[in-house]
């Protein structure tokens, strides 16, 4: 299967399990790795203990990455990659970048299908009244209650269309969880979705949210 097959299987599968409500539980969903590298994910549906693929527990470099796609590089408590850029996902970002609307330049290594981009920075500051991170359920941009996910505004303060988010989890590499091997980790508590910005060469920024708090920007490695 090439790169172009491969993303038309994705694309139908994602259609196929988004109409499913067991998508709310976090059953049937892809879970995608994108680290800023194109081909360094890993993605496969949430089944028990099917269709996994090979997790190699090696700092990697970008070649070895783009190589092995179904590969899972990994380092607890570490970043993965040998090799840096803050360009990756956008070529305008020859810096570490704050919130902006910045124009995103798609670049090879982009994970996003063809005609597609990563969020930019400031996409999810209208998921919170001030923009910023809070913990304040007053300032959430929400309607209806916490879902193993949030069901966010998107045309201003309480207003206009809504889309759902789900608290996915995310790929564990801390090493005082037992999950800490690539294992999936907070599958209903944590969503974290990842933006094009770079906070520095080993963060990246992105949505984290859980049922007590929103931050529209923080960063990761």
């Amino acid at each position: 299967m090439n790169i172009n097959e491969f993303y038309k299987f994705l694309i139908k599968e994602l259609r196929n399990i988004s109409n499913k409500k067991s998508h709310y539980n976090c059953k049937n969903v892809y879970f995608l790795r994108f680290h800023r590298i194109s081909d360094t994910f890993l993605y496969r549906p949430y089944y028990d203990n099917q269709r996994e693929w090979l997790r190699v527990n090696s700092y990697a470099s970008t070649g070895q990455a783009i190589q092995a796609p179904f590969t899972f590089y990994y380092i607890q408590n570490d970043d993965w990659s040998n090799t840096h850029s803050y360009q990756f996902w956008n070529k305008n970002f020859t810096t570490a970048v704050g919130v902006n609307n910045e124009e995103t330049v798609k670049t090879i290594y982009s994970p996003s299908p063809s005609g597609y981009v990563e969020p930019k920075t400031a996409a999810f500051t209208g998921f919170t009244s001030t923009g910023s991170n809070t913990t304040n359920g007053g300032q959430f941009n929400i309607t209806g209650v916490w879902n193993k996910g949030w069901l966010f505004y998107t045309n201003g303060w309480k207003s206009g269309n809504t889309i759902f988010f789900s608290a996915l989890g995310f790929r564990d590499t801390d090493s005082q969880r037992p999950s800490g091997t690539g294992d999936i980790a907070y599958a209903n508590v944590d969503g974290q979705y990842w933006t094009v910005g770079a906070f520095s060469q080993f963060y990246s920024n992105y949505l984290l949210f859980e049922q007590g708090y929103i931050y529209p920007f923080t960063s990761f490695a």
